[in-house]
């Protein structure tokens, strides 16, 4: 709880910043607007993007994208996932970790190297993202820019999944959890952090080719141009032996057309998405 903050944390599994708490939110916002995001890790642009539950569209590789920035939502950990409305990111079992604010206490500690290196991992390359991002509320950095050996990333743009051991039900965290974890000592629920511990670190572009095809595979266009895109990243990369079935795929999707063309299309999307989930 910040000084001057008397308001209590609501009871519910989300609530909203408080009257306090928003108003000097206000204050701090207009230094900030006008900032222009650096895209460097983002989709490709020239269509209609998902970023969480907003889209954006803007020019094909535009250097100067649209910039938002917002309050993160708070959750109670372990209560149910709902902070997308699209029925495919909301899919399955999924529980809240890691979605703080500053007027809520949440359990402080330490966790192992191993896992915060997995976290780190995870949240340099999220998934459902944002059209900006969300900023720390226990800090004054937006967008909060961490570095490693493979170059500089921003958080709080999206979010990171986590399966159980066992597959019945996944933890849904936003990519701010890393910082929350290094810089303010969260301390994350134990069935989390077996989870993760569990868990071998997909690659991450492979990550983002199986949730376009969920959320474009009825757009060949779209879907074409981003596989296309991933195929010429270094981050995330593509391991080399999948470079070609998916350059490949970009290529027939562009041609897909007829009164066929939804179903080779289809033909055309199940034999990557096979490809890629039997790794």
């Amino acid at each position: 709880m910040i000084a001057g903050c008397k308001t209590p944390p609501a009871t519910s599994s989300r609530s909203r910043t408080c009257s306090p708490c928003s108003s000097r939110l206000a204050r701090w916002l207009p230094s900030r607007i006008g900032r222009t995001r650096n895209l460097g890790n983002a989709a490709p642009t020239g269509v209609n993007e998902r970023y969480g539950d907003s889209t954006i569209t803007h020019g094909w590789y535009d250097s100067e994208p649209r910039f938002s920035f917002d309050c993160m939502a708070y959750y109670k950990d372990l209560t149910r996932y709902e902070y997308s409305n699209d029925p495919f990111k909301r899919a399955g079992e999924l529980y809240n970790v890691g979605w703080l604010e500053r007027c809520a206490s949440y359990p402080k500690g330490a966790i192992d190297p191993d896992m915060t290196a997995k976290l780190l991992a995870l949240c340099k390359f999220p998934v459902n993202r944002y059209m900006g991002w969300h900023g720390c509320h226990f800090c004054s950095e937006c967008p909060l820019r961490i570095t490693d050996s493979e170059g500089e990333f921003c958080l709080g743009d999206g979010e990171i999944r986590v399966p159980a051991k066992d597959e019945r039900v996944t933890y849904v965290a936003p990519n701010l959890i890393y910082h929350y974890v290094v810089t303010h000592e969260y301390l994350p629920p134990d069935v989390f952090l077996d989870s993760l511990r569990a868990l071998s670190v997909p690659n991450p572009a492979v990550v983002w080719i199986l949730e376009w095809i969920e959320g474009f595979q009825n757009q060949p266009p779209i879907l074409s141009h981003l596989l296309d895109w991933i195929v010429r990243r270094d981050k995330p990369s593509l391991p080399a032996e999948l470079r070609g079935s998916v350059l490949e795929a970009a290529n027939e999707l562009k041609v897909a057309v007829g009164s066929d063309a939804q179903e080779q299309a289809e033909n055309i999307v199940n034999r990557l998405k096979s490809l890629l989930t039997k790794r």
